[in-house]
């Protein structure tokens, strides 16, 4: 059960669902790309950093650590949304009422009202209403 702070943030969190799916896609296709990048760069030869011959590569060893810090960077926030996503999804699968869950997904994470969820699904608003809040917290 959550509080009713707990589930405002839980309902904020779901409205925000879409977001993070949207924005965890552009970071994978950021990630790919950062990728690719860094298949193309290649790092100073061992050999001639032994020997102490100069070389123009130090740009190329550059480009190198700036890809591993911008592809940390954005692993991190890919885990950081795949998390949030997980939240959200796990908390509504573990609502032991499996006809509820659509109901619930509609209403906190499709952003429908109360009226049209209770309207979908041709029952009365305050049945809908008590059956979700009943779901998070008790009344």
């Amino acid at each position: 059960m959550m509080s009713k702070e707990e589930f405002r943030e839980f309902r904020q969190e779901c409205g925000n669902y879409f977001f993070y799916v949207s924005r965890l896609a552009g970071l994978r296709d950021r990630h790919r790309e950062i990728y690719n990048r860094m298949s193309g760069v290649s790092s100073i030869p061992m050999d001639r950093i032994s020997s102490g011959t100069k070389t123009s590569s130090v740009r190329s060893d550059t480009r190198i650590l700036n890809y591993l810090e911008r592809k940390d960077s954005v692993e991190q926030e890919i885990a950081y949304y795949s998390e949030k996503i997980a939240s959200i999804v796990s908390t509504i699968d573990g609502i032991p009422d499996p006809p509820l869950r659509p109901m619930v997904w509609m209403a906190l994470v499709q952003g429908k009202t109360i009226d049209e969820t209770a309207q979908i699904y041709g029952m009365k608003t305050a049945t809908v209403r008590r059956r979700i809040n009943s779901q998070f917290f008790e009344e």
